[in-house]
This record gives structure tokens, sequence and C-alpha cells, in this order.
């Protein structure tokens, strides 16, 4: 019988290793940066070392951290159906406002990733620079994927050096999974600083042999729940509504009460978007002791810890909320009920209206006024790099990255060799 590791497990085991590297830890944050202030919440682990990278005389370090992150510009509509990417992340990052070694890099990365958790080696691929010779020499021996400089371009503000992006990826499942980028500053004579995130909970779910980053604690417990007060759901709303809900939950504990403005209105803008899916949903049970089972269960096993102290206020912010856009949404619809009332269909014009002039979401007027409306938009996959017939899946197809290699660079997956370009 297997035993599943745990999210702590991975994040003590990356730290243990960092440090025999020769990386100092650095003291994590609150993910909030600023209720007052963009930007709002800590998006990414460089916000917290990057005076290294702009004053490097004063502050040159070699270091990492484990931080919670948020993105609050996160899409949850794509979350339907590519759960590999959430707003709510645990990240661990390696910085270095030092020079390091391409051999330094590569070896460091072997140690924290491949070594560290016994990971196959020949499902690693990196994903590099095509024109950068010296890197792809550095890296005889792994698999390697050139790619057109221009998509790898990563400038960071403040940092007048060129800055680059170098891809780790597993290849897992019939797909590539990215588990690390790596920034590369200053890169010059096979030498370059170093930023950097190792997304943890990605690699939890693979050392699991897991389906997604959703087959983890976090969102199980919940969906768990969900699933069993929200019989008729779909699984692709289960998924939205354990994001939604979680995210949630995770901003009340970090006392960033629901406001119409600046941070708090992300807090009450992901509260809302749960409560329709709920009210839109068949349910069975209270919506109330959902969330309280919900906690319970999430308290135990996350690295959210201030859940079990101060669940008693969470609760009643939650109800609050709850209860006061449930009255306005059932006077908005009894507006709208009374002005469309006997009509069989809606014109778009008119729906579209209904959604922002009335305040009620597509999903509720489909379920409230009983008309036949579609109400679920397909991501667009264009930018996102899928087509139609990869929706359903959770990972980049390998084939995928093969169809999109520029055409003067070859790379065979099944030999897994790099063909030099015809000169």
């Amino acid at each position: 019988m297997n035993i599943e590791i745990d999210i702590h497990t991975v994040k003590n085991t990356i730290e243990k290793q960092a440090f025999r590297n020769g990386f100092s830890q650095i003291e994590n944050s609150s993910f909030l940066h600023s209720l007052e202030e963009q930007p709002y919440f800590i998006f990414s682990p460089y916000l917290l070392f990057e005076d290294s990278f702009k004053h490097p005389i004063t502050n040159p370090k070699k270091g990492y951290v484990t931080q919670v992150t948020f993105r609050s510009n996160g899409s949850y509509e794509n979350f339907r159906y590519f759960p590999l990417v959430t707003n709510l992340n645990l990240i661990f990052s390696l910085f270095s406002s030092q020079y390091l070694t391409y051999d330094e890099v590569i070896r460091c990365f072997d140690s924290l990733i491949i070594s560290n958790f016994n990971l196959n080696k020949d499902n690693i691929y990196w994903r590099v620079p095509s024109t950068n010779l010296s890197l792809i020499n550095s890296l005889k021996g792994n698999n390697v994927i050139p790619w057109p400089d221009v998509h790898l371009d990563h400038p960071i503000p403040g940092i007048q050096e060129k800055c680059t992006l170098v891809k780790i990826e597993y290849h897992y499942n019939d797909g590539l999974i990215p588990i690390a980028n790596l920034v590369f500053i200053g890169d010059k004579n096979g030498k370059c600083k170093l930023d950097s995130v190792v997304y943890l909970e990605r690699l939890l779910f693979i050392l699991n042999n897991s389906a997604s980053v959703l087959d983890t604690p976090y969102y199980n417990s919940i969906m768990v729940v969900l699933k069993k007060g929200l019989p008729t759901a779909s699984i692709e709303d289960i998924r939205y509504m354990s994001l939604l809900l979680r995210t949630s939950l995770i901003l009340l504990l970090e006392g960033i009460l629901p406001q119409s403005r600046k941070a708090g209105y992300f807090t009450r803008k992901y509260l809302r978007d749960f409560f329709k899916l709920y009210l839109a949903t068949q349910h069975n049970n209270n919506l109330m002791l959902m969330v309280e089972e919900i906690l319970l269960s999430i308290s135990s096993i996350s690295y959210d810890e201030n859940i079990a102290v101060n669940k008693g206020k969470l609760l009643n912010v939650f109800q609050q909320e709850f209860m006061n856009y449930s009255d306005m949404i059932r006077k908005n619809i009894n507006l709208v009920t009374k002005k469309f009332k006997g009509r069989e269909k809606l014109e778009p014009e008119e729906i579209e209206k209904i959604s922002s002039t009335y305040g009620v979401p597509l999903e509720l007027i489909s379920s409230q006024l009983n008309l036949p409306i579609s109400i679920h938009s397909k991501p667009n996959l264009h930018e996102l790099g899928y087509t139609y017939e990869d929706i359903k899946r959770d990972f980049s197809p390998v084939q995928w990255y093969q169809d999109q290699l520029d055409r003067n660079i070859q790379f065979d997956f099944t030999k897994k060799e790099y063909i030099e370009p015809a000169k």
C-alpha cells in the first residue's frame, strides 16, 4: 500500500536540500501585500527579495523562501477545464543576485526536484531558448526542448538586464506539466543571476500519482462536502466552486473583509461567484452547515493554520454576505421576472442587459427564469495553446509542443534528440 505524501513533506524536503546547496532561508510573508494600494497581494515570491536584484552591491544574496501567492487576475472560468492552474498556490522560490554558472543552476535543480524526490529523470524536459547553444550544451544528458527566444523573454519591472525564462516540465499522463520556472537574469558567458519558482502542489500530485492539483487534500475535502450537498452539480462546477470557496475562506482568514473596492473587492467577488453557483444549483443541505464541515476538514490538512482560531468570526462574515447577496438577487429576479413574463426566448442583448443592469448573473437567469440559455462560455483556448479537442485535458499535450516548434528547430520526442537546423 502506497503512503500518500503530504504538502508539509514536500515543502520540508525541498527546503532542506536548498540549505544543503548553500542557500539561506529568508522569512516568508502574508500573501496580503497591502489593503489600500496595488499590488494588493504577493503574486510572486520575487516581491520579498527584489531589492537583492535592484541593489546587488549592498544586498548580495543567495536564498530561498516558501510563500503562499495569490493572483487576483486569474480567470476562474478556465479552471473548469485546466485545474493545473489555480490562483492560490504554495510556491518555493530559489534566488541568487550573485552570478551562478549554468552547471551550478542545473545541478541545483537536479538535486532539488529530481534526486530529492526520486523522479524519473527521463521524464524531465528543459524548455530553453533555441539560440542559447551554451545552455543546450550544458544540458547534455537531459531532455531539451529548444524554443523560439521571443516566447521566453521575461522582463522584470525595475531590472534593466535581459531576463529569459527557462521552464522545467515533467512528462506525465501523456502531457508536459510545468513544475518550475527559472528566470535567467543578466545572462552572459554561461553565467546568470537567478529567480525561480517551483510549484509544490504540482509536485505533490505527481508524487502521489494523482490526476490533477485538485486531487490533493485541500480541494478533495471541499469537493466531498459539495458533492454531498449539491448532488445535481456537474464535476466542472464542483471543481470551480471548490476553488472559489477555498480562495474566499483563505482571504477571510487573512482578515481581508468583503468590500466594494481595493483588496476587499476580491473577497466579495469570489464569495459572490460561489453564491451564484450555489443558488443556481439544486441543493439539499444548509450552506452554513456545509461551510462549517468544510472548515473542519481542511483545518487538519492544510497550511492555513488560522482556520480553527478564527472559525467563528469567519462564519459570521460569510453568513452576512450570503444573506445580503441572496436578498439583492431575490429582489432583482422579481423585477426581471415581471419584465419578461411570458417570454419563451430572450435575445443576447436582453440577456446581457439583465446581467449588467439588474445584476442577475447568467447562471441565475437560466435557473430562475426557466429559459434555455447557454451560460458557460468556453475559454479562449487559442491563447492558452489548446485546441477544442483538448478541452477536457489537464495537461499540455506533448504533441502541442512538437507542432509549435519553429520550422528551423527539430526535436524528436521518440528518440529525444535535438536535430541541428540545416545551415
